[in-house]
């Protein structure tokens, strides 16, 4: 981006006007934060359970950090948006959005202790009769099939 300041560079030639000074902003990006306009957006990674029973998480923000609610049920790459915590508005009309993406984090190394814990999980997960997202994946592997 380049911002011009007339009438302040150098004397012109001769005793004619000053010139003008080009100032010119480069913005390095940053490793936590994506900004896109006014709004900023930010990755936060959760956990399973986090994901699953819901939590108190603390998201960071230009302002400082703030406490969200993750809601039960919260699904891999859910968006959410926490209002006027994105950059202020150049002309001066409020505040964009920071909008929190969450992330579910698996682990590579488990324990023996955790292995088993998931091992009864996945026992429990066999009784779940209800599991929408799995029945419209199911719904659309038979159209597909049968075209």
């Amino acid at each position: 981006m380049q911002i011009r300041v007339a009438g302040e560079g150098n004397s012109g030639l001769y005793g004619g006007p000053r010139g003008d000074v080009y100032v010119e902003v480069r913005v390095r990006e940053d490793e936590l934060f994506v900004r896109e306009g006014n709004d900023i957006f930010v990755e936060i990674p959760i956990t399973y359970s986090q994901a699953a029973l819901g939590d108190k998480i603390e998201v960071p923000t230009m302002d400082g950090p703030v406490e969200m609610t993750l809601p039960a049920g919260t699904q891999p790459n859910t968006k959410m948006r926490l209002k006027d915590k994105g950059f202020p508005d150049v002309h001066g009309r409020g505040r964009g959005v920071l909008y929190v993406i969450f992330k579910l984090e698996v682990p590579k190394n488990l324990s023996d202790a955790h292995k088993e814990a998931i091992m009864k999980l996945k026992e429990f997960e066999k009784e779940i009769k209800e599991r929408p997202t799995l029945k419209d994946y199911l719904e659309k592997i038979k159209k597909w099939f049968n075209k």
